[in-house]
């Protein structure tokens, strides 16, 4: 396949799992008023699980639940769960938009991260890119105002972020050899084992009315999941991870839909220079992809 085509399908799947993803975040806020997050991401696992094996069997793709990567599929589902569980954990906390524009630092420590870990290259506009997002991390917090953000919040949420970006780089590795459902499948599955063990401790009746929002998340979950397992298996991560500011968009209109909540000025002032500097690593990266098909560019 051609890169060009690898970078449409790319692009395609980033922004598709972006949509979805907004939607399981607003069902994570309304079901975190109550549930504990362990709570939720094992529901969320069972649900997603039972749709996904009888889906592969009945195609008869069994192979795809088998790996040759165990150790790298439990490490990244390791983190993932664990990130799960602070994304419910933050929006408990915080807004929609307010928690989307702090995850928006995820794909600035991608870049960050690319060199040492995937070996991807990346130069000092990339790296200055990074530093002037963070500052918008600062705008969105004011630290110099006592009534700005919940400080819990804003800390869970730059863990998430990390923890994200973590998922990211292991998505791009485990790409080049294993298909996006056995990421999936395996992702699912370790996290269903991991947080069953909590289940005796948080778990709680959940009210009948309330089932569907559970299937709701695990349908929408497990899509969103495999979108952006596939996004990453075909396009490099410093150029994918930008296009998740499409986030922010759906979760200001959520937030007014459902919770009447405009952001404040300083979410879409902080988030504009967060989703500016990723959007400069995006055009960077496009431009240079251009140049290095006839001369070779150093980044």
């Amino acid at each position: 396949m051609r890169d060009t085509d690898n970078l449409g399908r790319s692009v395609g799947c980033a922004l598709l799992a972006a949509c979805m993803l907004s939607v399981m975040n607003a069902i994570t806020k309304i079901l975190s008023g109550y549930l504990d997050p362990v709570e939720i991401t094992f529901w969320r696992n069972v649900v997603a699980l039972l749709i996904l094996v009888p889906i592969v069997m009945h195609m008869k793709r069994s192979h795809l639940l088998r790996t040759n990567r165990f150790w790298g599929q439990l490490m990244r589902a390791t983190i993932g769960t664990i990130g799960m569980g602070m994304a419910v954990w933050m929006f408990s906390l915080l807004s929609l938009a307010e928690g989307v524009a702090i995850s928006f630092t995820a794909p600035l420590f991608v870049v960050l991260l690319a060199r040492p870990i995937l070996k991807e290259p990346v130069g000092i506009h990339r790296i200055s890119a990074a530093l002037i997002g963070f500052c918008g991390v600062l705008v969105i917090a004011r630290p110099w105002d006592s009534l700005s953000m919940d400080t819990l919040g804003m800390t869970v949420g730059l863990v998430f972020a990390v923890l994200n970006a973590s998922v990211i780089m292991s998505l791009r590795w485990l790409g080049e050899t294993e298909s996006s459902v056995t990421t999936v499948f395996y992702f699912l599955l370790f996290g269903l084992i991991g947080t069953a063990f909590f289940m005796p401790f948080v778990g709680t009746p959940i009210p009948s009315n309330d089932w569907w929002m559970i299937a709701a998340l695990g349908v929408v979950g497990l899509f969103s999941l495999m979108l952006k397992t596939e996004s990453y298996r075909w396009g490099a991560a410093a150029l994918v991870a930008p296009l998740s500011y499409s986030l922010l968009l759906w979760a200001m209109i959520f937030d007014w839909l459902l919770w009447d909540k405009a952001p404040g000025q300083n979410v879409i002032w902080g988030a504009s220079i967060i989703i500016g500097s990723n959007g400069y690593i995006l055009w960077r990266e496009h431009r240079l992809n251009r140049r290095s098909s006839v001369i070779p560019v150093a980044n």
